[in-house]
């Protein structure tokens, strides 16, 4: 089964209080999720039955960038099962933004410049495949 969640554009997806990603429309999970959501509009996901959500997001400190290219390493809480996944990275620096070393416990962020970074930046890891 495939819990599908349409909300309207621009909300935020948080961890424990903690943003995680903004600027989200829809959000699809595999089964295994409840789904509730209380009279303000606020979604309550979690697992039963030993469900896996397929999207892990981030945000990394422009201070932990640091060697010349700027370099920095995101680390998952939990490992993918495979390095099957999509990295998409945003910042607020103009950069031409890669990345390194993936692996299921996570990858490094090259912003391709030695120059400092003034803001944050946002990485999204999608597991690759359809869904409905």
């Amino acid at each position: 089964m495939t819990i599908r969640i349409q909300v309207p554009p621009k909300f935020t997806v948080q961890s424990s209080g903690t943003p995680l990603s903004s600027d989200i429309d829809v959000l699809n999970f595999d089964g295994g999720l409840s789904t509730t959501v209380d009279a303000y509009g606020k979604a309550t996901i979690s697992s039963f039955g030993g469900g896996v959500i397929n999207v892990k997001a981030g945000l990394v400190a422009a201070a932990s960038f640091t060697g010349s290219p700027r370099v920095a390493t995101v680390t998952f809480t939990s490992a993918f099962a495979s390095t099957n996944y999509a990295i998409i990275i945003t910042g607020s620096d103009a950069r031409s933004w890669t990345y390194q070393s993936r692996a299921t416990t996570g990858f490094v962020i090259n912003a391709n410049s030695a120059a400092a970074l003034s803001g944050d930046v946002s990485w999204h890891a999608i597991i690759a495949g359809e869904f409905s």
